[in-house]
């Protein structure tokens, strides 16, 4: 087999020079690689992921909406995108809760004649993760409403950032015995850090006068119990017909 000309992509036979083509950013290589590039290509793309996630966590955690400000100007090669940094940390949230016996519970107790099965309860944590997508759209579109001049994919980001600190922080109460008087200390101090976090991250994006700052956070922060009720009644209700 005989190998084609450097100065044409096998990709898309546009002809450009250099180790990359201009036109579709193939590798100007030959057709078939070796085991050794396979190898190299496997343990990189690990590698690239979870450089990316820990840098974009470490950008939410500790700069609170310069992940967001990152996303809409542009810059986003070195970081994952707001959903999958979302849906890694409530991929493990949702595993510590399985480990935990979340989905094992006594339904009865939230819906009058309904039954505690193993069918419900593996319906429950199939849906689960579906279900728990849709919290940062229901934050996105209060923030569309209240700040109808910025496009809705930056309150989509900012809500996808917002709530990854949310489930992370949260996630460890899940260890707590929920009668245990710490299990009430620890909710009133996250909620005060959930707070504070979302004023400093909403001032840093949006960049609004304190007291409207204030007023929209004051929903935001009402927003998170309504989807809590809104995801728990979704959740029963699709795992009842389904």
């Amino acid at each position: 087999m005989t190998a084609q000309s450097d100065e044409r992509c096998l990709n898309c036979q546009a002809s450009s020079e250099g180790p990359f083509c201009s036109w579709c950013g193939q590798a100007k290589s030959a057709r078939l690689i070796p085991l050794r590039a396979w190898a190299s290509d496997f343990i990189g793309a690990f590698v690239d992921l979870d450089s990316k996630l820990l840098k974009t966590l470490k950008r939410v955690f500790m700069q609170p909406g310069q992940a967001t400000l990152d996303f809409a100007a542009g810059r986003r090669v070195p970081y994952s995108s707001p959903a999958r940094v979302y849906i890694v940390v409530s991929a493990i949230s949702i595993a510590a809760m399985t480990l935990r016996g979340a989905f094992s519970m006594d339904t009865s107790t939230v819906i009058p004649g309904s039954n505690a099965d193993t069918d419900f309860h593996k319906r429950v944590q199939f849906i689960f993760p579906f279900v728990n997508l849709l919290s940062p759209f229901l934050t996105a579109s209060f923030l569309a409403v209240f700040q109808r001049r910025q496009l809705y994919q930056l309150h989509l980001a900012f809500s996808f950032h917002f709530w990854t600190f949310l489930i992370a922080i949260a996630t460890p109460l899940i260890f707590i015995p929920p009668t245990s008087i710490w299990s009430l200390v620890a909710f009133a101090g996250l909620s005060l850090i959930s707070a504070g976090y979302l004023f400093v991250a909403h001032r840093r994006v949006y960049a609004m006068q304190l007291l409207n700052t204030l007023a929209v956070c004051g929903v935001l922060l009402l927003s998170v119990p309504l989807a809590a009720m809104l995801f728990t009644l979704l959740l029963f209700l699709l795992a009842s017909i389904f």
